[in-house]
C-alpha cells in the first residue's frame, strides 16, 4: 500500500516519447539479440496467457460463460534410483576414458618414523637465545 503523496501520475508511461529516433542498425541488433536469446523467431512467440485472458474477457462481455481449456496432463512420475544412475554414469565415463579393465584403487596405511616427542625447532631455539638476558 502507498500513501496518496507517494503515488505518481501514469501520464506518458504507456507510450514512449514521440521524439525518440533510433538508428535502424540498433533496432535490427535488438531484434537479432531477442531472436538469439529465445532460439525462435519473434514471429513464433506469443503470449498464451494474454490470449486466454482476452477470450475470457470477450466471453464475459458477451454474457457467455468462457470455455476453459483442459489442463495438460502432468507427466507420470517415475521413481529413479539415483545411486544406480550415478554408478552407470561413472562406468560410462570410465569406459570413455579407456579405464574399463583397471581395478579400483586401494588405500594403504603409511608408516612414518616420526619422533615420539616434539622438540623445538632450531629457529625457535635461536630466538630464545637472542631474547634471554645474558649474564656477564
Amino acid at each position: 500500500m502507498l500513501w496518496p503523496d507517494e503515488l505518481r501520475s501514469t501520464d506518458g508511461v504507456s507510450t514512449p516519447p514521440a521524439d525518440v529516433n533510433l538508428p535502424e542498425e540498433e533496432v535490427q541488433a535488438a531484434v537479432a539479440l531477442a531472436e538469439a536469446l529465445s532460439g525462435r523467431p519473434l514471429e513464433d512467440l506469443h503470449d498464451e496467457y494474454r490470449e486466454a485472458l482476452e477470450a475470457v474477457i470477450e466471453a464475459k462481455a458477451e454474457g457467455v460463460r468462457a470455455e476453459t481449456p483442459e489442463p495438460a496432463e502432468a507427466p507420470s512420475g517415475q521413481v529413479v534410483d539415483l545411486m544406480a544412475a550415478l554408478e552407470k554414469s561413472v562406468q560410462d565415463v570410465k569406459a570413455a576414458r579407456g579405464e574399463h579393465g583397471q581395478e579400483d584403487a586401494t588405500v594403504h596405511e603409511i608408516k612414518t618414523d616420526a619422533p615420539a616427542k616434539k622438540t623445538a625447532s632450531k629457529r625457535t631455539a635461536a630466538r630464545a637465545r637472542q631474547t634471554s638476558p645474558r649474564s656477564a
